[in-house]
């Protein structure tokens, strides 16, 4: 018996929708648990020496800080009103990398979230796994990493049958933007 995942709508904006995964039973949704497990490993040894705290607010100085946060932002509030656009630096270093099979991710720095872009190009909606920091040439080279690549391609498969049975489907906003059905929110994905 597989773990189950279910779709959590996060934030909706004129031109995208970004929706995160939640497994069932934990207390917050993988883009969440990624921010909270990446923000106290921010800062390099050097860094630490600089900070005046370890926390998330720790230093200017810190670059593995601001990239997060950077990452942040661009989730929040830049995909929504501006589109999930491949390979374009907008609302800091933040940027989208789409993959094969509808899978990309979120990259800022040396930090990933994985995810699925669904939809037309220049009218993506976003579902954030989770991710980490990348320190090899590709994400199969790392565990860590390429586990969550993996359970974001199983949510995918799985979603992409319930669309071929029609289970749930992408509709269109009242602004003519991608979104999930509301099934697609209530429905639970095994992997």
């Amino acid at each position: 018996m597989g773990r189950y995942l279910t779709i959590e709508e996060l934030h909706t904006g004129i031109a995208a929708y970004v929706y995160a995964l939640r497994f069932d039973g934990s207390d917050g949704h993988l883009m969440n648990e990624f921010f909270l497990r990446e923000e106290k490993h921010v800062c390099s040894t050097d860094e630490m020496l600089r900070c005046a705290d370890f926390n998330f607010n720790c230093s200017q100085k810190c670059t593995r800080t601001q990239y997060l946060i950077d990452m942040f932002n661009y989730i929040r509030t830049v995909a929504p009103k501006r589109g999930f656009i491949e390979h374009q630096q907008k609302g800091g270093l933040a940027k989208c990398r789409f993959y094969e099979n509808d899978i990309g991710a979120i990259s800022s720095g040396p930090f990933r979230i994985y995810g699925i872009f669904m939809g037309p190009p220049g009218n993506k909606l976003f579902i954030a796994g989770d991710g980490g920091l990348k320190q090899t040439r590709t994400y199969q080279e790392d565990p860590w990493l390429n586990q969550q690549h993996e359970i974001v391609s199983s949510a995918r498969a799985a979603i992409l049958n319930a669309f071929k049975s029609g289970d749930i489907g992408i509709e269109r906003s009242r602004n003519g933007r991608s979104r999930l059905s509301q099934s697609a929110t209530k429905m639970k994905i095994q992997i």
